[in-house]
């Protein structure tokens, strides 16, 4: 995803992602369950513990199934994904690309208070189900940032275009990482009343980011 979209924020939540996945899951059978659980190295169980352990307080979850007004979803799946999943399933004439977009975009909005008010679909005339998901990340860091205190420093974009830009300053006790010979800078800043907290990798270099991404693995 971001070797095509390199100028884009982007944020990915494991459990997030594992919610959606168990939901296909929930409905997969043979070869298509085979290769969910290869993938995600654990079973149906292990993810909706994984799902039931994220901290609600903090990261709020939508989920929902949009499926053609041609077919219908067995009753016993539509129980199961919302008693796990807590999602419902809605028909949709995808043949109307741009009303079935406004609805679902009308539903994402109305369940994230209007935080988000639009997402990113494709729906062409092959598409037969979309499954949507996403998430709301409120928290409040436990060692604030004084805005007050700001400074002037120069912050690289990239290697040819550096800015000036007002950096905030704090001053406190904090894990802290020089990793891999020098390679990257790791900082953690925990949330407020939660296990939660943002890691922060910065490459010593300003071009230093493409390497960085290489030597980071699921053991490192």
């Amino acid at each position: 995803v971001l070797r095509f979209n390199r100028d884009e924020n982007l944020v990915i939540s494991p459990s997030i992602i594992g919610s959606a996945l168990g939901m296909i899951m929930h409905g997969a059978a043979s070869e298509t369950r085979n290769e969910i659980d290869y993938n995600l190295e654990m079973d149906n169980n292990e993810l909706q513990a994984m799902y039931n352990q994220t901290d609600r307080t903090m990261i709020e979850a939508i989920n929902k199934i949009f499926i053609s007004h041609k077919y219908m979803l067995k009753q016993n799946y539509q129980q199961n994904v919302a008693q796990v999943f807590h999602s419902t399933a809605e028909n949709l004439n995808f043949t109307d690309a741009s009303t079935a977009e406004r609805k679902i975009n009308a539903w994402v909005t109305e369940e994230t208070q209007g935080v988000l008010k639009e997402m990113k679909i494709s729906i062409d005339n092959e598409t037969q189900m979309l499954l949507v998901n996403a998430a709301h990340f409120h928290g409040n860091l436990l060692h604030k940032f004084q805005f007050g205190e700001k400074s002037k420093k120069v912050f690289h974009l990239d290697i040819d275009d550096p800015a000036n830009a007002e950096y905030l300053m704090l001053e406190d006790d904090f894990r802290y990482l020089d990793y891999y010979a020098k390679e990257v800078e790791v900082l953690e800043l925990p949330y407020h009343n939660t296990n939660i907290t943002m890691v922060i990798l910065l490459p010593y270099e300003a071009d230093g980011l493409p390497a960085v991404e290489e030597i980071l693995t699921s053991n490192r």
